[in-house]
Formats: C-alpha cells, sequence, structure tokens
C-alpha cells in the first residue's frame, strides 16, 4: 500500500462520522466529513502536506490562504513543506467576517498586496460557498486566486463554480475514491429472471428474505404463503399459514429436507423442502416475527405475546415438542446466533442475552441503547450485533463483555455479514461499512447511494452484494470495489441471499430477482 492510498485509509477511518451530525436545519446526518480532528494531529497534517504539496509546486505563488477554520492548520502545514523547498511564503487567515473588536480584521497576517499571487486551501469543495467567499475577499484585498487545494472534492456545485472562474483546483481525493459516493460508467446488473408476483399483500413488502439453498429458493410473503422456486424462478409450491392476514415476517431455514418458519398467527411451521408437505404445526406464542435458526436437532425461534412479553424457545426439529423457553424483556424480532454452546440473540428491550443451548438458562446479558431487532451472527469466539442505537456491537461469546464498538448509523438494524477478518453493515450513511473484525477500525466502504435496512451477503460470483432502501442493488468486490448497480425503483428492506453462482432479493413491491454473474458480466 503506497503512501496515498494509507492516507486515504486514514481519512476514511478518522476523517467520516457515521451517524453524529446535525445540519444547519438542525437534521441529523447520515455521514459527514471532519478533517478537523485529523489536520490536527502531527503526522496526518505532515503526511497531507507531503502528498498535496508537490501538486502546489507549478503555480507561482507568494502566499497561502485558509479559511475559517479547518483550512487553518493545513495552511500552515503548507507552509512547512514550501520553506523545507526553500520557497519562503506568508500565510493568511481567512474569518468568516470582520472581527467585531480589536482591530476588526477579517484577514489575519501580513497585509495582501495588489497583484499577490494566493493559493487558496480548504479541506473540502461541496457546495462551494466557502470558496465564493474566500476568493472574493481575497480580491477584494487585492490579491489574485492561482490556484485552490483542497484535500476532497464532493465534485459539486463548488468543483464546478471554480472552473468557471478559471481558477484550477487541486485535489487528493473524491468521494468516490473514498468509497461513499457511487461511481459513473460501471455496468447496470441484469437479472437472469424475476419474478412480480411474489408478494400481493396488504402491506405490499415481504418482510421475509430468501433461503437459498442447493438450487432451491424458499421466501415469505405478506399473504401468508411460504413459496418455493428452482434456480430458474419456476414456482415449485406454496403453502399458506393458518391465519394468511398475519403474514410472514422472517426468512425460513432449511435443515436436512425440512424447511422451517414461523408467521404472525404465532404458529411455527415445518414443511418438507421439496413438496411443502406438512411436517408439523406449533403455536407457542401470539405472533412469530424472528427467523428461526436451526441446529443439532433444534429450532430456536424468538417469539411475541401479551403485552409486551416474549422470549426464545427451543423446539425438536423433528417431532415439534418444545423443549425450553428463555423469557425476555420484550418482543424479541432478532434471530438468535450460535456460540458454541451458547444461543444469543437481541431483544426490543435492547438487551442481548446468551443461554445455555441445552437448557435456555441465562448465562449472561449485554445492554445496549435501543432495541436489537436484527439476526446476531458469531464466528463461534465473537457475536456481532447491531443496535438500534446505531452501534455496531462486537461482545466476547463467553462472557458477553465488549471487545469494540463502532457507531456505523442513528439507528441500525441491518444484519451484520462476517466475511474473513471483516464485518458489514450499514444503516442511515448510505453506504456499506466493512470494519476489521479484529478492533472495529473501518478497512472500507461501498456506496449504495441511500440506507441499508436489510444488510449485504456473499452471493453470485464470490462477491458481496447489498441492496438499499431505495432499490438500489450493488454488487462489490472483496476490497470494497464497485462493480455494478440496479435501480429498481422499488424500496428494499430485506437482504440478499446467495451462493457462489446465484444471489436473490425482493422488494417492497413484491418482485423477487435472481442474479447470475457470470450473466451479468456477459450482458455488459
Amino acid at each position: 500500500m503506497n503512501s496515498l492510498m494509507m492516507l486515504q485509509r486514514d481519512l476514511l477511518r478518522m476523517g467520516v462520522k457515521w451517524g453524529e451530525g446535525v445540519s444547519r436545519q438542525g437534521e441529523p446526518y447520515g455521514w459527514l466529513i471532519d478533517s478537523r480532528e485529523f489536520l490536527l494531529q502531527q503526522d496526518h497534517l505532515e503526511r497531507v502536506c507531503a502528498e498535496l504539496g508537490p501538486l502546489l509546486e507549478k503555480y507561482q505563488i507568494d502566499s497561502l490562504a485558509g479559511y475559517t477554520l479547518a483550512a487553518h492548520p493545513l495552511a500552515m502545514g503548507l507552509r512547512t513543506w514550501f520553506a523545507g523547498r526553500g520557497r519562503r511564503l506568508s500565510v493568511n487567515l481567512i474569518r468568516r467576517e470582520p472581527k467585531p473588536d480589536g482591530l476588526q480584521r477579517q484577514i489575519e497576517g501580513p497585509p495582501i498586496q495588489p497583484g499577490q499571487r494566493v493559493l487558496l486551501v480548504d479541506d473540502l469543495v461541496n457546495s462551494g460557498s466557502t470558496q465564493v467567499n474566500a476568493v472574493r475577499i481575497v480580491r477584494q484585498a487585492g490579491g489574485v486566486v492561482a490556484a485552490v487545494a483542497v484535500i476532497l472534492d464532493y465534485e459539486r456545485s463548488g468543483s464546478a463554480w471554480l472552473r468557471g472562474q478559471n481558477i484550477p483546483m487541486e485535489r487528493l481525493f473524491t468521494l468516490a475514491e473514498l468509497g461513499i459516493q457511487k461511481p459513473t460508467g460501471l455496468p447496470k446488473l441484469q437479472p437472469v429472471w424475476q419474478k412480480s408476483d411474489v408478494n400481493l399483500g396488504r402491506y405490499n413488502a415481504p418482510k421475509s428474505s430468501v433461503c437459498l439453498k442447493g438450487d432451491k429458493i424458499w421466501i415469505g410473503s405478506d399473504q401468508g404463503y411460504l413459496l418455493c422456486f428452482n434456480r430458474q424462478g419456476k414456482e415449485l409450491w406454496r403453502y399458506g399459514v393458518r391465519d394468511q392476514e398475519r403474514g410472514i415476517h422472517g426468512t425460513p431455514f432449511e435443515w436436512e429436507g425440512r424447511i422451517y418458519f414461523g408467521a404472525y398467527d404465532g404458529y411455527l411451521y415445518c414443511l418438507c423442502a421439496l413438496t411443502g408437505q406438512l411436517h408439523w404445526e406449533l403455536r407457542p406464542a401470539q405472533w412469530i416475527g424472528a427467523s428461526p435458526l436451526v441446529d443439532k436437532g433444534q429450532v430456536l425461534v424468538g417469539i411475541e405475546y401479551g403485552e409486551m412479553g416474549g422470549g426464545l424457545i427451543a423446539v425438536d426439529a423433528i417431532s415439534g415438542r418444545q423443549l425450553w423457553e428463555a423469557p425476555a424483556g420484550n418482543y424479541v424480532h432478532s434471530g438468535a446466533c450460535l456460540a458454541g454452546s451458547r444461543v444469543c440473540f437481541g431483544c426490543n428491550d435492547g438487551i442481548v442475552r446468551a443461554v445455555d443451548r441445552d437448557s435456555g438458562k441465562l448465562l449472561w446479558r449485554f445492554y445496549t441503547q435501543g432495541p436489537v431487532k436484527s439476526d446476531l451472527v458469531s464466528d463461534g469466539q465473537r457475536v456481532l450485533v447491531a443496535g438500534g442505537d446505531g452501534v455496531l456491537y462486537c461482545l466476547a461469546a463467553e462472557n458477553g463483555s465488549l471487545l469494540w464498538e463502532r457507531r456505523i448509523s442513528r439507528q441500525l438494524y441491518c444484519r451484520p455479514l462476517l466475511a474473513g477478518n471483516l464485518v458489514m453493515a450499514g444503516g442511515d450513511g448510505t453506504c456499506l461499512l466493512a470494519l476489521q473484525l479484529e478492533d472495529g477500525e473501518v478497512a472500507w466502504v461501498a456506496p449504495l447511494g441511500s440506507p441499508l435496512l436489510g444488510g449485504a451477503c456473499l452471493g453470485a460470483g464470490d462477491h458481496i452484494w447489498a441492496s438499499a432502501v431505495d432499490g438500489t442493488i450493488g454488487c462489490f468486490s472483496h476490497d470494497g470495489r464497485a462493480l455494478a448497480y440496479l435501480e429498481t425503483g422499488h424500496p428494499i428492506r430485506n437482504r440478499p441471499a446467495g451462493n457462489s453462482e446465484l444471489t436473490c432479493i425482493a422488494d417492497m413491491a413484491g418482485n423477487l430477482y435472481a442474479f447470475d454473474w457470470s450473466h451479468s458480466q456477459r450482458s455488459k
């Protein structure tokens, strides 16, 4: 990794704030870039100047000027860089408004002389309002703006305005190069088939994600049907639950030729995966909205009942006999995960619980600051939790102690994806974030352009597939490089499911899409 790539990585880790900022209108940001903390660290400042300085040597400048506030350390750092090469430049610091007292100056530093060639520096250029004011102030003082230098170019109206003024601009990165904005000119994803009648219920939104195994695809609908398709998109069978007004919210799970799912009629169903024939049904609660997990002959699923009551139950996968129940303090929408002999699950009360898989006995609790609605995932040693408070938590499976946490959104309902040494999730920040599993540091981000509620999967072509609320489906390499997109035009709240050959995803308009990467490549 060269020095510029390392700088890009560190800027991404420190300079991008996810789910923390507030606009001038009081609206929360999904993400923002704040380079102040980054530039106030000497090492980072020197590295920025080492990359930006050589781009500026060609301009015959007399001075540097920085507009309040982030530009000030950058201006001083570049003066030092130029001084190290025998060029002594003066520096001006420009206020937004003249100081109301004291010397009442708007430009601090030695007076700008008529015809003096000034290099304006800033951390970024976005709308251009900062650059418009700075150029105006320098020109009013008699100076000539020779060029503008920034760390980050948003490629929006600000850079267009500078071009219109014939003011050259040097930059280190764009939003697309950071992975925050979708690049242009990429191929369009083409589904190998699409079904348009998967869900026609009153909510007009299949809440169930796809279960894909072998050459079969299963998905539930708000109409109260579990549907089975082959990999060519032919419907093989459908099964209607007892109360079809309630629908199926969770994702089905296949185990040893049987398909298991819960419905909002309160029943847990077990069907023959090939034919849809009912093996057994059990009504342990008033509603079941969570996705089941099956392992070693046990079905583990969250339940809901009464006034905000719920828990996790274990059911014998063959007979349908309930084995135990672990109570919780609220509804359980979260799908459970296994970590050795422990079963871990989240709850709407914000508590993550681990229970013994054989008895349901409580082993430990972990408290978040918001409801935990998404499925938990584990590598056996760690448990990954997407909290409704916008924080991704990594817990020790043994005792529930916090290993690390990373805020990535204001709210987080996106199921984490484990892929080697990375964990991926996304929220309202319009990007899929890949974090290092070891410490939670940002490895890369991949842009989708809209918040993520469903999540991502490893799918066709052994690539990473993710979907966004606005209907965007994106395909990415394992290092976060965008490969292709599809704009479906319909909201997506479900996560994709896939294997090395096929990726499937449902949208809120009742469409089910199937993608084969080799087909997508042929159709470019």
